[in-house]
């Protein structure tokens, strides 16, 4: 099986792309700055901030509305274990939404 004048061309084109490779800090680089968009950021901070002060909003007046259910109910999580639990993930939200708003 012998090699068409088509096929030695062909070759003759990939073996000069087959030179040394791009340094991998170049690649990285190049990758990083091609990484995210402003509007992707906006979209991300917005989303993450606003979860987080619904989560704090919501949580915080459900815990308003059932709170003589949950006092009755006998459980070992108290309010204010359960407050601190809605700020935290509220405030989790949050610091995301900073971080994806600058990092």
């Amino acid at each position: 099986m012998s090699k068409s004048p088509q096929d030695s061309d062909i070759y003759a084109q990939l073996a000069a792309r087959d030179t040394q490779p791009e340094p991998l800090k170049k690649v990285i680089a190049r990758e990083q700055a091609n990484y995210d968009c402003l509007s992707c950021r906006v979209m991300g901070a917005t989303a993450f901030g606003a979860l987080g002060a619904y989560t704090y909003w919501s949580g915080h007046r459900e815990l308003r509305t059932r709170e003589q259910e949950i006092l009755r109910s006998g459980s070992k999580l108290t309010m204010s274990a359960r407050r601190l639990g809605i700020t935290g993930l509220s405030g989790m939200l949050m610091g995301l939404g900073l971080w994806r708003a600058f990092m």
